[in-house]
């Protein structure tokens, strides 16, 4: 082969060379490409705009006007009974608590009570009267148990928690616990892994929970983690929907509430080599990435779902028919309390209503999904793209050649008349 026709570059061989730097750009897969990616998406969801909802979803929110009637944030354990028996009353689905009650409630009236049944044992005093009125205030006073018999009677409560991925200060890799340690997490029924090499998939890994007080999570139905990840530039657009501790794995918020309100169909996951394959709740295929995420299907901007301030719901001013058979979801959407987060369609948009925005895609298959084989077919694309840039500048280099030897003949031709 002679060097210099190597060097000498075609229209075909510049294609060849742009195809594969092209090519090794997408294997590198840089990070600028994935942030052009989830800007365009982002763009995407502000020209698509708002869409219809299933309209079975609604919000009980503690907002401003909520605190200013009863009182700052956070409420007596009684208060958020009479939310919950409030929200029962109107014949909800499933209530959804976007709130963690990790430690006993701070009860003066209590503690006063306790001491004084303390004091009664230590002196040794023997009244029935008043053991059983100390017992009646005791009871009325324990609002952690008030709301856990609210909690048991609803038959339909589903709680928040949320997981730490590093350790506490001092302590090792994870903690140890055993299962029967824990509260009722909702987590996967059934997790088929494909092969060894399945089991051994990474998936987000969690350090330790922080839970609901036990008198809580055992009168709950269930719980689900309200953690979710945004991308580097901060805005959300992924849920993660499952999330591995000990050698289990536990779902979200969302997929907790969602399985209650369809009477408690197995959830289950199958992982192949490359990861999650497969996410089914019940009849429900739910289409994730390898590592068990949602690509989220904004509906649209803030209030996109019905908002009923907890303070109207308590003292009965919605509308009759506002809950009835509805997911409804519960949490701080008040400035200062509540957990902001960016979406494609605003910079502050509560996560309670990222957890609606979840529900309603999954309950409707509206799904922003890409598939696995889509990578085959970005490569296909590219290819093909490089074998028509190819066949374009082989052709133009060949018009080229033509034009240039036609020139040459007509000069030829013109130097070779004579001249008057």
């Amino acid at each position: 082969m002679n060097p210099k026709n190597f060097l000498n570059l075609s229209g075909f061989k510049i294609a060849f060379l742009l195809t594969l730097a092209v090519l090794g750009i997408y294997y590198l897969d840089p990070h600028f490409l994935n942030i052009l990616e989830w800007k365009t998406l982002d763009l995407r969801f502000l020209s698509r705009g708002k869409i219809p909802t299933s309209d079975r979803v609604a919000l009980v929110t503690i907002d401003e006007k909520s605190l200013d009637e009863l009182g700052r944030w956070p409420w007596p354990r009684t208060r958020m009974a009479e939310l919950l028996d409030a929200l029962v009353k109107g014949e909800a689905g499933v209530v959804g608590f976007d709130i963690v009650w990790a430690e006993p409630d701070q009860n003066s009236e209590l503690k006063s009570l306790t001491a004084v049944k303390q004091k009664l044992v230590e002196l040794r005093i023997s009244n029935r009267a008043l053991e059983d009125y100390l017992a009646g205030a005791l009871k009325k006073a324990d609002s952690d148990r008030i709301l856990a018999d609210s909690l048991a009677r609803s038959e339909r409560a589903i709680l928040g928690y949320f997981f730490h991925f590093t350790p506490r200060e001092g302590e090792g890799k994870k903690e140890t616990h055993s299962e029967k340690d824990l509260p009722p997490l909702t987590a996967f029924n059934v997790v088929k892994f494909s092969s060894e090499e399945a089991a051994r998939v990474p998936f987000f890994e969690a350090a330790y929970p922080e839970v609901n007080i036990p008198v809580l999570s055992g009168a709950a139905e269930g719980a689900g983690y309200f953690n979710i990840f945004p991308d580097s530039d901060g805005t959300v657009r992924w849920a993660p929907l499952v999330i591995k501790y000990q050698d289990r794995f536990y779902c979200s918020l969302s997929l907790a509430v969602l399985q209650r309100y369809l009477e408690k169909p197995p959830l289950a996951m199958r992982v192949a080599e490359f990861g999650v394959e497969q996410m089914r709740l019940g009849n429900l295929s739910i289409p994730t990435n390898e590592e068990g995420r949602l690509l989220i299907n904004y509906r649209g901007p803030q209030r996109t779902f019905p908002h009923y301030s907890a303070t109207d719901v308590i003292h009965g001013q919605t509308p009759a028919k506002a809950f009835q058979g509805k997911i409804v979801l519960v949490g701080a959407t008040a400035m200062g309390i509540y957990d902001i987060r960016v979406t494609p369609f605003e910079h502050v948009f509560p996560g309670l209503e990222i957890h609606a925005n979840v529900i309603d895609s999954i309950l409707t298959g509206d799904f922003l999904h890409r598939p696995n084989w889509i990578a085959l077919a970005d490569i296909l694309v590219i290819a093909g793209a490089g074998m028509i840039l190819g066949a374009l500048l082989t052709r133009v280099n060949e018009q080229e050649g033509i034009r240039a030897a036609e020139a040459e003949e007509t000069s030829l031709i013109a130097a070779s008349m004579p001249t008057q």
